[in-house]
């Protein structure tokens, strides 16, 4: 307060003086070696003040460079005044690491106000750039604002353990963008300098997991071991991934690898049927028609799902009509061992009449159809009698039928759950939605 009243005090008297001396003008002549100059007292007085200014800036950077060049000069010459900056240096810089201990105690805590006010004193204490723009960017990085963090942290030079922070912004920027490639490639960047941060990698396991890359996230499970990802790699996590790298393999015409992978899914969820379906196909692919044949029929009885009728009939392709129609009437008629429910009995004339229309036995599949519509009001049954219709250019059923699939929704075999999307073959993840695990076989 006394350092306020002072320095108003010394304004106003010199503003008082300043007015005085401009109001009473005057001259100075100045004699040196026999030259004159004569000039008003204003300008000697300015010319007096820029010349002290300049001398005292001359001084000031003299003994700047002694204190740096001869630091030991500068101890004897400047002692008193040495001692008490180096005082000062200490007393500031206490406060200093003080006040960033709390700092880092308040970041520990995410306590904003302390860290906000925190941060003011200790960049006020200490003038160390690199440190500072540490600081502030692990506060951005706190706070999720990992675009100032990442240019905080990009001012940090001569310290290669900051490519790490880097990176990690880069990484969540990405993430923050959806743009998935690019937050792949700085968490592989991550993996390099630090192999050992597991939480990154169940990051990327979750990135490879949304991208279906399954082949990818099995290696990150083999690599940190799958005990470290018992949260975000449940069962039916990991029969979904076996199915998914068992259809990739399936695709590529490797049956072999994709009978192994789809056995896998199945032996930690027994009736996913997805790894089934791909598990019966793989066997037709392989010659092994006699294995499939069996299984289907077993299954047909206890979890009838028309995509069976389909690779049923894809095995019996090659048999006459009349043994084609007599084959699948051997499989879908219970037996003493295998019953059918109730509640799947209309599958069974379904099944007798898709075998009757691929064989182009049309009194057949339209008797069955309107058999199975008898026992349940189906889709499949109208769209078996639709295409009968248009082969018999009967515009009157076709008409009625087109009118009664209307309160039903399109089958096919997989439908999506949130979004309703209909798909010939299992997916990992919606085409339409990119849901994941949203598939469920359509019935």
């Amino acid at each position: 307060m006394l350092r306020i009243i002072f320095l108003i005090v010394t304004a106003f008297l010199t503003s008082g003086l300043i007015i005085w001396i401009i109001d009473h003008e005057g001259f100075v002549l100045v004699n040196w070696l026999g030259y004159e100059l004569k000039t008003n007292i204003v300008t000697a007085i300015t010319l007096s003040i820029l010349f002290t200014a300049t001398i005292f800036a001359i001084s000031y950077f003299f003994i700047k460079i002694i204190s740096i060049k001869f630091p030991h000069l500068a101890k004897i010459l400047l002692k008193k005044s040495y001692f008490r900056n180096l005082e000062d240096l200490v007393k500031r810089h206490q406060v200093g690491f003080e006040s960033l201990t709390e700092l880092l105690l308040a970041m520990e805590v995410n306590d904003i106000k302390a860290i906000n006010e925190l941060k003011k004193l200790f960049s006020k204490s200490i003038k160390n750039n690199n440190l500072n723009n540490f600081i502030n960017g692990k506060i951005a990085f706190i706070a999720g604002d990992f675009y100032n963090a990442e240019s905080y942290f990009l001012k940090i030079n001569h310290h290669k353990n900051i490519q790490n922070l880097i990176w990690k912004s880069k990484f969540n920027i990405a993430k923050i963008e959806k743009n998935y490639e690019s937050a792949i490639a700085c968490a592989n960047e991550i993996l390099a300098i630090n192999k050992n941060d597991i939480n990154i990698a169940k990051e990327l396991f979750l990135i490879y997991k949304k991208q279906g890359r399954w082949q990818n996230a099995k290696l990150i499970v083999k690599k940190f071991g799958a005990d470290k990802f018992q949260e975000e790699l449940q069962k039916r996590d990991r029969a979904i991934s076996h199915c998914a790298i068992a259809l990739e393999a399936y695709r590529n015409k490797k049956f072999n690898e994709a009978i192994r992978e789809a056995k896998m899914a199945l032996k930690i969820i027994d009736d996913f049927l997805p790894a089934i379906e791909i598990m019966l196909k793989s066997w037709v692919r392989n010659s092994m028609s006699f294995l499939t044949v069996l299984s289907i029929k077993r299954l047909w009885h206890s979890k009838p799902h028309m995509i069976f009728i389909d690779i049923f009939d894809l095995i019996n392709r090659k048999l006459s009509k009349k043994d084609r129609l007599k084959s699948i009437k051997k499989l879908v008629k219970p037996t003493i061992f295998n019953r059918s429910s109730d509640k799947n009995l209309y599958l069974n004339d379904i099944a007798m009449a898709r075998t009757a229309l691929h064989i182009s036995d049309l009194s057949t599949a339209k008797s069955f159809a309107k058999s199975s519509l008898e026992k349940e009001k189906n889709f499949y049954a109208y769209q078996i009698l639709i295409d009968v219709a248009k082969i018999e250019q009967n515009s009157i059923d076709l008409l009625k039928n087109l009118n009664e699939i209307q309160l039903f929704k399109k089958q096919s075999n997989y439908i999506c759950d949130i979004c309703d999307a209909t798909a010939v073959s299992w997916s990992d993840s919606c085409h339409n939605c990119n849901s994941y695990d949203s598939f469920s076989w359509n019935n």
